[in-house]
């Protein structure tokens, strides 16, 4: 025996009793359903990222084809400052998201809004959730939402 009281020279199991046996089998299952909950719910929000960023792309890419492709060819070939067509701008906004966007993003909504020269398109989506349907508090889908803005400068790009 040492100073605390322990045998150091038995090295057997500890002796159980009869009501001990198997309580660990009651915990696996348990912790093995909770891990695969947590794993699901990683897949799903890895995913709605992943869509989320899609839709970004989606709208920096069409803020980008509306500014360039809105500039009111009148205002821009008198050589006065840059006006962006507006009804123009929406319509080259919906269609470059429409070409981007997979089918992933479900019920795409695109707003574009156009403040002097500056176009903004913001693109809201849901992405279905794979693991998480039917419960309460996430739902079949997941929303994501994109904002991106732009601006067309004279002489081009790289010559701003």
């Amino acid at each position: 025996m040492n100073e605390r009281g322990f045998d150091l020279m038995n090295t057997r199991a500890p002796v159980r009793t009869a009501n001990e046996r198997g309580t660990a089998l009651f915990l696996v299952p348990a912790f093995l359903v909770i891990i695969i909950m947590a794993a699901g719910f990683a897949i799903d929000w890895s995913i709605a990222f992943l869509s989320e960023r899609e839709a970004a792309h989606a709208a920096s890419a069409a803020a980008n084809d509306a500014a360039g492709a809105a500039v009111s060819k009148g205002s821009f070939q008198t050589g006065a400052t840059i006006e962006i067509n507006e009804s123009q701008a929406i319509a080259v906004a919906e269609e470059a998201v429409a070409a981007r966007a997979s089918k992933v993003l479900q019920g795409i909504h695109v707003e574009t809004s156009v403040e002097g020269t500056t176009v903004t398109v913001i693109v809201t989506a849901k992405v279905a959730t794979v693991f998480s349907r039917g419960l309460p508090f996430v739902g079949d889908t997941i929303d994501v939402r994109a904002r991106a803005s732009a601006t067309p400068h004279e002489g081009g790009p790289g010559r701003a």
